[in-house]
């Protein structure tokens, strides 16, 4: 569900059920995160107290900088958290899969001649059986939405200008937040 105050976007995310990826449905292979070959591993706990969160407050933030500090696979996302960042989780990525009218128009701009971003929800990290990480994503691509997932580790898809992380800065918290308890 979804809400204006003051031109603004507030977005409910429901927490009753937490995130299961095997019904989930989309382009990609069904069960393309089933229990056979990965699992939900780290979490941004920050994230998943969120309930509200006001969409206009949720900035891309490609991984350069990390880059450039030389850090690859999950020490980029320890780079963000440390810093103050609110990793967004896989559940905000499903809201806007169920919802795709809400999908900021922002998201959908190409970034260069020919391709618009890929949004990853690093709040959320699948843990392959045999110890890879991937995280999923959202990719507009000729007027539709996609997800996908791109393995983390992978140093050539981290330096790539069109891959971004769904955070929200330490200075930005949600208008309205109703966080739960713990």
């Amino acid at each position: 569900m979804a809400r204006k105050i003051n031109q603004t976007s507030i977005i409910d995310i429901d927490r009753t059920k937490p995130f299961d990826p095997i019904p989930f449905p989309g382009e990609v292979a069904p069960g393309f995160l089933s229990g056979e070959f990965w699992s939900i591993g780290k979490q941004d706990k920050r994230s998943l107290r969120l309930t509200t969160l006001d969409i206009s407050n949720i900035h891309l933030e490609t991984c350069k900088t990390a880059f450039k500090n030389r850090l690859v696979g999950m020490k980029i996302l320890a780079y963000y958290s440390d810093n103050g960042y609110t990793l967004l989780d896989a559940k905000i990525l499903q809201f806007f899969w169920e919802n795709k009218n809400l999908v900021p128009r922002s998201w959908k701009r190409k970034r260069g001649p020919f391709n618009t971003p890929y949004i990853f929800f690093p709040g959320t990290v699948f843990e392959e059986k045999r110890g890879g990480h991937v995280i999923a994503c959202l990719h507009w691509y000729n007027g539709k939405l996609y997800r996908g997932i791109g393995l983390f580790e992978d140093t050539r898809f981290i330096h790539h200008s069109l891959i971004v992380l769904a955070v929200l800065q330490p200075d930005s918290f949600p208008v309205l937040p109703r966080i739960l308890p713990g």
